[in-house]
């Protein structure tokens, strides 16, 4: 199944997608209030294309291993986020904080291994126009996967 994952750089502060797609990226995790997406909807072997907010699709790369799970107390996100910082892509203490400040109060905890990451030749922009950061089952057009060749 594909998966179109949009990430804001302003939002985070770093260039998930481009640390994703040269390999410094090895574990992507979202957190969520309900179980949404990717909660129980990613599995390994999917792909994930990687949109920049209010901007083009610019690779691609698969799940390899895919764990959810529900979290009981704040203290288990601050746990993740420190065991597993240098994966993530955080790089300071002042991140780690920000992080853990937006995500403290959130219930559910997706986290995958990213493996064979793919540039697009030419960045590639579609037509999306919801607020979600994260679509099930996309259907990527001829000109998006053309640009993979």
């Amino acid at each position: 199944m594909n998966h179109l994952v949009i990430y804001n750089k302003k939002l985070f502060a770093r260039d998930y997608i481009n640390l994703m797609l040269t390999g410094n990226k090895v574990l992507g995790s979202k957190f969520t209030s309900r179980r949404t997406a990717p909660y129980q909807k990613l599995k390994s072997g999917d792909y994930l294309y990687l949109k920049e907010s209010s901007g083009p699709v610019l690779g691609r790369v698969r799940a390899k291993v895919v764990i959810s799970k529900e979290i009981v107390n704040p203290e288990e996100i601050m746990e993740f986020l420190t065991k597993y910082r240098q994966d993530i892509g955080i790089n300071s203490d002042e991140s780690l904080m920000n992080i853990w400040r937006r995500n403290s109060n959130k219930r559910y905890l997706c986290y995958w291994t990213v493996e064979s990451p793919e540039v697009v030749q030419c960045p590639v922009f579609i037509h999306k126009r919801d607020r979600r950061t994260w679509v099930v089952g996309f259907e990527p057009s001829e000109e998006l996967l053309a640009a993979f060749l």
